[in-house]
């Protein structure tokens, strides 16, 4: 049976808009290792991410593993070819050891609804509350 090609004109545009213009997130750099810091610092980290599709980028939320660490967006609306930062810090007060910690990014990418940000390092016990904080 041959489909008439009108019929197949109106397919092909509305398959075609359905998948066309969708956003996509990348991160070149989702680890971070802030090596060994003293348990009275706050670590900070910026993750910069890209909108590298053709529609904008929305972000619906950023979520962490841990209480200790918290992040917030530079905005929540990326436009296609443009970056946006989120900014994560870390307090490290009564932890010791090896840490790791994850931040997940939900975004309108359909191909990645959620991507993972990892932070990791260890805390060594000082006993002194006069080191100063570490930004990279």
């Amino acid at each position: 049976m041959k489909m008439p090609r009108y019929l197949l004109a109106v397919f092909c545009a509305l398959y075609g808009s359905a998948f066309a213009g969708t956003p996509h997130i990348v991160c070149t750099d989702t680890a971070f290792d802030f090596g060994t810091v003293a348990s009275t610092q706050v670590v900070t980290r910026a993750f910069i991410l890209k909108n590298d599709g053709e529609a904008p980028l929305v972000f619906e939320k950023v979520r962490s593993s841990c209480g200790c660490t918290t992040a917030t967006l530079s905005d929540k609306t990326t436009p296609p070819g443009s970056n946006c930062t989120v900014a994560v810090t870390m307090t490290m007060k009564g932890r010791t050891g090896l840490q790791h910690k994850a931040l997940y990014v939900h975004s309108n990418d359909p191909t990645q609804p959620i991507l993972q940000l990892r932070m990791t390092g260890t805390i060594v016990v000082v006993s002194t509350n006069q080191t100063p904080a570490v930004s990279k």
